[in-house]
C-alpha cells in the first residue's frame, strides 16, 4: 500500500536522528571521494572532435610541425651556434636533466637531423626540441619545469600546449580565487538577512556544501571516461550554492507561511 504524505512525514520525523547521522556520514565519504578529483582535473577538459577549436587545433598541429607537441623548449646562446661542441654537450646534458621528468620522448635536429630545416634558426644560434610526456595526465607546474634544467648553460625557454595551459589556467584560478574570497562574505550577510535568521542560513549552506560534494564525487566517476577541465570545480560551486539557497528560501518561506496560518499547531 501508498504511505501518505502525512505518514510519510511522521516517518521522517521520527527517524530524523538516523538520518541525519546516515546522511553526515555520506556527505563525509562523497567529499573525501570528491575532493580528490581536484588535483586529477585537466587543463582542457573534453574536446569534441567535431568542434570548430578541435579543427583548428588540428590545422595549426599540421602547419607547424613543433606544435604536435605538448611541449615546445628554445635552446640557444649568445655565443655559441648549435655545430659548436658546446652546444652539443650542452645538448646532451638538457636530454640527462630531462630523464627526471615523466617524459617519454625529446625531438630535436640533433637526434633527426631531416628536421633540422624546421628546429634550426637560419642563423644557427637557435634549436627547438619538442618534450612528450608518458601520459596525457601528467600535470608539470611551469616552475617545476624549469628547475629541471637549471645549471644548464644554455638559456632554455619553454612554450606549447601544456605550458600555455598551465599558465592561463593557473592565472584564471587565482582570479577567481580572489573573487569567491570577496564575495563570500557578502552572500553570507545577505543569506542570514534574507532567512531572517542564522539557523535557516546556515541550513541552506549545509544543503549547498552536501550538493557541491555529491557533485563532486560525479565529476570524478566522469573523470575515470574522459578529462574533465578544472573549471568545473568552481562551475559547481557557483551552482550549487545558487540552487541550494533558492530551493531552501522556497521550503524555509513555505513552512513560516504554513505556521502563520496554523498558530496552534507551532
Amino acid at each position: 500500500a501508498l504511505i501518505s504524505p502525512p505518514m510519510y512525514s511522521a516517518r521522517l520525523a521520527y527517524y530524523r536522528k538516523p538520518i541525519l547521522i546516515t546522511s553526515a556520514l555520506l556527505s563525509i565519504g562523497l567529499a573525501i571521494f570528491g575532493f580528490g578529483s581536484l588535483g586529477e582535473l585537466g587543463t582542457q577538459g573534453f574536446l569534441a572532435d567535431n568542434s570548430e577549436s578541435f579543427k583548428i587545433a588540428e590545422l595549426s598541429k599540421d602547419t607547424f610541425v613543433a606544435l604536435d607537441a605538448p611541449i615546445v623548449g628554445l635552446l640557444e646562446h649568445e655565443r655559441w651556434v648549435v655545430s659548436d661542441a658546446e652546444f652539443i654537450r650542452a645538448f646532451e646534458l638538457f636530454l640527462k636533466q630531462s630523464k627526471s621528468l615523466p617524459v617519454k620522448s625529446v625531438v630535436s635536429a640533433f637526434q633527426y637531423p631531416s628536421t633540422a630545416k624546421s628546429m634550426i634558426s637560419n642563423d644557427r644560434t637557435k634549436a627547438l626540441v619538442t618534450l612528450r610526456y608518458e601520459s596525457e595526465k601528467v600535470q608539470i607546474s611551469t616552475p617545476e619545469l624549469y628547475d629541471a634544467f637549471s645549471g644548464n648553460p644554455l638559456k632554455i625557454s619553454f612554450t606549447g600546449e601544456k605550458v600555455t595551459q598551465r599558465e592561463v589556467s593557473k592565472v584564471i584560478l587565482e582570479d577567481l580565487e580572489h573573487s569567491e574570497m570577496a564575495t563570500l562574505p557578502v552572500v553570507l550577510f545577505f543569506t542570514v538577512w534574507t532567512f531572517q535568521g542564522i539557523i535557516a542560513a546556515a541550513t541552506s549552506l549545509a544543503v549547498g556544501v552536501t550538493t557541491i560534494v555529491s557533485s563532486l564525487s560525479v565529476i570524478r566517476l566522469v573523470n575515470f571516461a574522459t578529462t574533465m577541465s578544472e573549471f568545473t570545480f568552481n562551475t559547481i560551486t557557483l551552482m550549487g550554492l545558487g540552487v541550494s539557497i533558492d530551493y531552501s528560501l522556497f521550503i524555509v518561506l513555505r513552512f513560516r507561511e504554513e505556521r502563520r496560518k496554523r498558530p496552534e499547531q507551532s
